[in-house]
């Protein structure tokens, strides 16, 4: 509406959005937030955030790291063995690891690196021009607008059925021509290879900034949908030598980690100061 708006605008528009959200769903007022933000956020970036928690009406509990948050949602906490976890975090269109050091106080993250343009849109895309490229050479025709558009939603589509099917028909339609591809799992394996070997590029960046080999690490953690993808769960088997970390849904792991230390922080106020709870107005975070 010819209007200019800063990051924390658009920042608090989308959590006033979800604390309405959330609210409705339980059905009494959230006043408090944990907010996760990427572990390569500057204090400039997290102080941004805070702002914009707070524009959104939340009493603002902690900004905790993402790589942090999804650690604490697979159930590590702080405890004597000094052990280190590797968090990699394939999402839909950034990709991220980091280093998680758990010590008897605290977690903390020690590296981090990332390509914020990759992700699982680009395992998408390769199956697009996949079936772009096969149905051009049949018929000589460039899929465009919505026939491009439909073809692009198919895709994201095919890449989902692949984690569970070894293979995959599709149809593509486009300039009055019609055809049936199919696709296998291995196929669409070879034609991202590429990008699975960028995403290990930068794990060995990670390890060798913290000095520090496979050997050194615990267990991997898997957080981002895209991470359903078997290719990705053998890869991180094979780079790492052990079975990496499950049991938690992959897109929910960070929020969920957020919530564990949100419930950790109130019981901790709840402690200090039982009176401001026995009145049955139970803050939810």
């Amino acid at each position: 509406n010819n209007q200019e708006y800063t990051p924390i605008d658009l920042s608090s528009m989308v959590l006033s959005y979800l604390k309405h959200c959330a609210e409705d769903f339980l059905g009494q007022s959230v006043t408090d937030a944990v907010i996760t933000v990427p572990a390569y956020f500057n204090n400039m970036q997290r102080e941004a955030t805070i702002e914009a928690g707070k524009k959104a009406g939340f009493n603002i509990l902690r900004i905790i790291n993402e790589p942090t948050a999804a650690a604490i949602a697979y159930g590590v906490r702080p405890n004597q063995n000094n052990s280190k976890i590797l968090v990699y975090d394939l999402g839909g269109g950034t990709f991220d690891v980091s280093l998680v050091e758990v010590t008897g106080d605290e977690l903390r993250v020690i590296a981090t690196d990332g390509d914020h343009i990759l992700g699982g849109k680009d395992w998408d895309d390769r199956i697009l021009q996949f079936l772009a490229t096969q149905f051009e050479e049949d018929f000589g025709v460039e899929l465009m607008g919505e026939d491009f558009n439909e073809l692009m939603i198919l895709a994201e589509k095919t890449k989902i059925s692949l984690s569970t099917k070894q293979a995959v028909k599709v149809s593509v339609k486009g300039g009055g021509h019609q055809a049936s591809y199919e696709i296998t799992r291995q196929q669409f394996e070879q034609l991202t290879k590429d990008l699975i070997e960028r995403t290990q590029m930068l794990v060995n960046i990670v390890l060798d900034e913290a000095n520090l080999t496979w050997k050194d690490i615990e267990g991997a953690v898997l957080v981002g949908g895209s991470t359903r993808m078997p290719m990705v769960r053998e890869y991180v088997e094979e780079m790492s030598g052990k079975l990496p970390l499950s049991g938690v849904n992959p897109d929910e792991a960070v929020a969920l980690g957020a919530a564990i230390q949100a419930a950790i922080d109130i019981e901790a106020k709840q402690q200090k100061n039982p009176q401001l709870f026995l009145s049955g107005k139970t803050q939810s975070t």
